[in-house]
């Protein structure tokens, strides 16, 4: 110690005792020392106790190798791919994404009893993940499609209640009024999907969200309801995929509350909005109904005649071809009439 401050005084006699100024210069050099000696020492000791570490080239490989195979939704292999990354890797930065994804395999393979327990078993052990509020959420989705509706409801409660400002909490919010309906819990599933739908802006189920509003009125029987919130369906989402449906459901509500005239036109209108051949079609059977519930057995028939030719792989072509020889047997037309059910004796054999 004498010597460096010899080095800092050259001049000076120190004899047995330092000076004041020495004591302190000392110090100083020692304090700078030791701090340069830890900075080496500390990443050695931060590698050898940190739980995660930065990845080598070979683990970002091998992650990126499983994340490329479920993004081409090869589940299966994508999920084996990510069991051996968290076996080979325990301490890796990527271990809770692929631990995440890993369940995501086993919900998208619609392995789903697996898929509760490695749901359940990632929030367990990674309370502070980025994923716990989807991992929530998808354990209440996983639990609808096995029919645990409590289970279910639980999970996604626990989304809104604790992860409210997450964006997981909107769709969180539509499962609970799915489980819900499930359970003819109308009041209840009507709730959650205007939740749903008015509180979370960004909700990507929010079409959804708004079909089902519609769709439990109508179950309701409360058509004036329903056609309204179709309404606002069509005219905020005009791009959905749901929507070409949503017409024809309209059409329903009118027809169902006797309002045959109404769902003739709303019909007729529509026709040239809906792409979908199977909705088209259905669309084409309710207006040639509605026209057979007014008595009006001419448009009826011509209406039944057209689907036949517009539709003939249709799902309801044998109703239609019965509906008509029924039409044809109110105005006393027996030959037709007769024509028409032996054809559909000849296919029922």
């Amino acid at each position: 110690m004498i010597s460096l401050i010899n080095f800092f005084y050259p001049n000076k006699n120190h004899g047995g005792n330092l000076s004041c100024l020495a004591q302190i210069v000392c110090l100083v050099f020692l304090f700078l020392f030791l701090f340069t000696v830890s900075g080496f020492l500390l990443p050695v000791q931060a590698q050898e106790g940190s739980p995660v570490s930065s990845p080598s080239v070979a683990e970002e490989q091998d992650y990126e190798f499983a994340f490329g195979l479920y993004s081409d939704s090869l589940f299966q292999l994508a999920g084996q791919q990510f069991e051996t990354f968290v076996q080979k890797y325990p301490k890796s930065i990527k271990r809770q994404d692929a631990e995440f994804f890993g369940a995501e395999c086993l919900f998208q393979s619609a392995q789903f009893q697996n898929a509760v327990s490695k749901y359940n078993e990632f929030i367990r052990n990674n309370s502070d993940s980025k994923y716990v509020p989807e991992a929530y959420l998808k354990l209440g989705q996983t639990c609808i499609n096995l029919k645990k509706t409590s289970e279910a409801i639980a999970a996604l409660k626990i989304v809104l209640d604790k992860y409210g400002e997450s964006e997981s909490a909107g769709e969180a919010a539509y499962w609970i009024g799915e489980a819900s309906l499930r359970n003819d819990d109308t009041q209840n599933a009507l709730k959650y999907y205007t939740l749903a739908y008015e509180n979370y802006p960004k909700n990507r189920l929010r079409d959804y969200a708004l079909y089902s509003i519609a769709w439990t009125y109508q179950k309701r029987t409360e058509y004036a309801k329903a056609a309204d919130w179709y309404g606002k369906l069509i005219l905020e989402f005009p791009q959905s995929t749901l929507t070409p449906g949503v017409y024809v459901h309209i059409g329903e509500c009118f027809y169902y509350a006797k309002e045959y005239q109404r769902a003739i036109d709303v019909l007729t209108k529509s026709r040239l909005d809906i792409h979908d051949e199977e909705e088209l079609g259905n669309a084409d059977y309710l207006i040639a109904e509605a026209f057979y519930k007014l008595g009006d057995n001419d448009s009826a028939q011509k209406r039944y005649k057209q689907f036949l030719v517009d539709h003939p792989q249709h799902k309801l072509t044998g109703e239609v071809q019965y509906v008509l020889g029924w039409s044809y047997l109110n105005q006393k037309n027996y030959p037709r009439a007769g024509e028409i059910f032996d054809t559909l004796s000849v296919r029922s054999d």
